[in-house]
């Protein structure tokens, strides 16, 4: 039965193909017959595809264009507040101090006064301080009048060499004692030691000071040098 089947079937085969089809080799024959069945079912799906997205066959219009607004911006001016928080230091403070001792008979500068480098801020009474440098300069006067006077017998061989250098001795003395009694006077002036702000006062007209003790406190607030209030010096 299956050998009938199989005739008829080979039969029919021979009589639908075409004669160059019968002339191929089976594998070819075979290769055609597949390459032709997935072309037919690939056909098959793109058809199914397109009939599943538009399945009334109506046409399918076009995107239309996209519409926009279009809106002018006039340029205005707002005022925008920033909070920024944060901590400055003074570049450095110094507490002015005296070097001599006496009576503050003034002070010249005011907490947030602003000074210059030089400046008085507190001044301390000369008492005997003017009356000890004229003294001092009256003997170094007199001691050079006696150097010389030693200087003209020691060429004359009048003086001996230890007389002069004792001559020389005591003016050099007198002119460090003036030296030093102008220092002392000088001192009696506490100035500011820099461009700046006074920050505190510690005394007042009338209060005795010592060595030591504070006059005011002077800060210099710019954090760079070269600033209004800081160091130009």
């Amino acid at each position: 039965m299956f050998r009938q089947i199989a005739s008829a079937v080979s039969n029919l085969y021979d009589r639908i193909m075409p004669a160059f089809w019968l002339r191929l080799k089976p594998r070819y024959q075979w290769a055609g017959g597949i390459a032709l069945i997935v072309t037919v079912w690939v056909a098959t799906g793109v058809f199914n595809s397109q009939a599943a997205q538009n399945p009334a066959g109506d046409v399918v219009d076009k995107p239309s264009i996209a519409r926009v607004r279009v809106s002018e911006l006039v340029a205005a001016e707002r005022d925008a507040m920033i909070t920024v928080r944060g901590r400055t230091q003074a570049q450095h403070e110094v507490d002015v101090r005296a070097e001599v001792e006496g009576v503050v008979q003034a002070i010249h500068f005011e907490k947030g006064d602003h000074v210059k480098q030089g400046d008085t801020l507190c001044e301390i009474r000369l008492n005997d301080r003017g009356a000890k440098v004229a003294q001092a300069a009256a003997l170094v006067a007199q001691t050079q009048k006696e150097l010389q006077v030693a200087q003209d017998l020691y060429k004359q061989g009048f003086r001996s060499k230890t007389q002069l250098a004792q001559s020389e001795a005591a003016y050099a003395q007198a002119q460090a004692g003036l030296a030093t009694m102008n220092v002392a006077l000088a001192n009696t002036r506490i100035k500011a030691p820099f461009n700046g702000i006074v920050d505190d006062r510690y005394v007042n007209a009338g209060d005795y000071m010592r060595p030591g003790d504070k006059c005011e406190m002077v800060i210099a607030p710019e954090p760079l040098p070269g600033g209004r209030d800081g160091l130009r010096a």
